[in-house]
């Protein structure tokens, strides 16, 4: 049996706490101890087997707060692997453990070089932390790149898990639709999808963009959408639990993201046999999986143009959205559970076994 403590800053939706979500439950399925320290939020918005310890903060959000509170599981749960998700809670994570002799992996969910909102007096810290860690998991080895050696010797390359009750991809008449499903934050730039949308109807009339997600810059898209004349074709939806069931039957999937880990609705959407036409950004998640014009489209980074071109191409061309989806669905087997499981159970296994 190994002893695991995930460490989020909350449960409350996002991709990395999707995986957490999906490897605690697997990994308690089991017979492992499993715990989910939620070091910011005690909220989740995932189910979670009724063998898993969730573990809340008591002391607060601040730095010193956190850092007091992973010194206490440390010690409580002393002899477990400590897998940290997210920039600052690996950092803390690491802080934390100076003298505690615990085994610590760090995980970096999106492009490191965004991560610390700006805070570059920050990289030195990070990058010194990081060698200190036993292992420290990257989605892309464009991540991994940017870190000294020191640290890219601890790198291991892990992929994200599919969920795991996907709806079975559609064939079938698709939809004069195209969809989104994100958080609404600036990181997404939905406005350049926004502009694409408009070069696109110019030629296409008819069509409707469903964006589907919360943020807090909502209210701006819509003001950004109405500045462009699109209230009659663009729908903010927000948080829709069935979204892979409400989506399905589109046209493609939209993701004008400045920089990703890997996106979890570009996989799904892939899964489900959505074409999707996303941004080829930074690190460079995307083009891990998407080959251009085979099982998807990929577009320069704030290319609005390429984007509509690539929409008009699915639009009129309906055999070669069939093309698209029956490629993208392939990824089902590639990011299944049990074979990412798998690389994590590696992991955790030489960790607990001092290799």
């Amino acid at each position: 049996m190994m002893k695991i403590v995930f460490i989020v800053p909350s449960l409350s939706g996002g991709g990395a706490q999707r995986v957490v979500s999906v490897l605690a439950n697997r990994l308690s399925e089991e017979g492992n101890q499993v715990v989910i320290a939620l070091v910011k939020k005690n909220k989740s918005e995932y189910t979670l087997d009724e063998r898993v310890v969730c573990e809340a903060n008591p002391y607060g959000r601040r730095v010193w707060a956190q850092l007091r509170f992973l010194r206490h599981l440390m010690k409580k749960y002393k002899g477990s692997v400590f897998v940290s998700f997210a920039t600052y809670q690996n950092m803390y994570a690491l802080l934390a453990g100076i003298g505690m002799r615990q085994r610590i992996v760090v995980s970096e969910r999106c492009a490191p070089a965004y991560t610390l909102d700006g805070r570059a007096y920050l990289e030195p810290l990070r990058r010194w932390l990081y060698q200190r860690a036993e292992a420290v998991v990257f989605q892309t080895e464009e991540a991994r790149r940017f870190f000294p050696e020191k640290v890219r010797k601890k790198g291991i390359l892990i992929e994200n898990p599919l969920k795991v009750d996907l709806p079975e991809p559609y064939h079938g008449e698709r939809e004069k639709r195209f969809v989104a499903f994100s958080r609404l934050d600036e990181q997404k730039n939905i406005p350049m999808m926004l502009d694409a949308f408009r070069i696109f109807l110019k030629t296409h009339p008819g069509y409707v963009l469903s964006i589907y997600g919360r943020g807090d810059i909502r209210g701006q898209l819509e003001a950004y959408a109405r500045d462009l004349h699109l209230e009659n074709s663009v729908e903010f939806c927000g948080f829709c639990e069935d979204i892979h069931v409400r989506v399905r039957s589109s046209m493609a999937f939209l993701s004008s993201s400045d920089y990703e880990g890997i996106s979890n609705s570009m996989l799904e959407s892939m899964a489900i046999g959505l074409p999707c036409i996303c941004t080829d950004c930074p690190a460079g998640g995307a083009a891990m999986y998407i080959r251009h014009g085979i099982n998807g489209f990929l577009v320069p980074v704030g290319d609005s143009e390429k984007m509509a071109e690539c929409m008009g191409l699915l639009a009129e061309d309906r055999q070669l959205v069939q093309r698209i989806s029956a490629a993208s669905v392939k990824i089902r087997e590639q990011l299944s559970v049990d074979r990412i499981l798998k690389k994590w159970e590696e992991l955790f296994a030489a960790q607990s076994s001092g290799r």
